[in-house]
């Protein structure tokens, strides 16, 4: 298998690795009980960015925006004045989509009638049994 430190620009391994160490301060300088909710997301000018993974924990991370802003300033030599709170779901916490299976196809019944037909034309014999499956399907004269 590939090293994918090779296949990765070396701007966004910085980068990377830049949020890394962001989020590994963060978690040091919450609660515990707010770490699993709150990761840092980037940082703009003076602004460092967090995102949480509801309204809950946004507004419980406003009330500690003092002691983080505090916090950033003595480990951080770029100066964080502000702090702006968002809410988005982790990756880990989007529910998968329900596969569906899909729609049951019901031919009108002058479709089925004409699918029937054919199948007693075709020389393939596979063919035949899926037309005539098919035409099985169909709607009634009454539907």
């Amino acid at each position: 298998m590939r090293d994918l430190c090779g296949v990765i620009p070396s701007h966004l391994r910085r980068r990377a690795d830049a949020l890394g160490e962001l989020d590994h301060h963060l978690a040091r300088c919450l609660p515990a009980e707010c770490r699993p909710h709150c990761r840092v997301a980037g940082v703009e000018g003076n602004t460092l960015i967090l995102i949480t993974d509801s309204p809950v924990w946004r507004s419980r991370i406003h009330f500690l925006a003092p002691e983080i802003i505090r916090y950033f300033g003595e480990i951080d030599k770029r100066a964080i004045e502000r702090l702006r709170v968002r809410v988005g779901v982790p990756e880990h916490a989007k529910p998968r989509r329900e596969r569906r299976p899909p729609p049951r196809v019901r031919p009108p019944a002058a479709a089925a009638r004409a699918l029937a037909g054919l199948a007693d034309t075709v020389d393939d014999a596979s063919l035949a049994r899926s037309l005539r499956r098919l035409a099985a399907r169909g709607q009634r004269e009454s539907d």
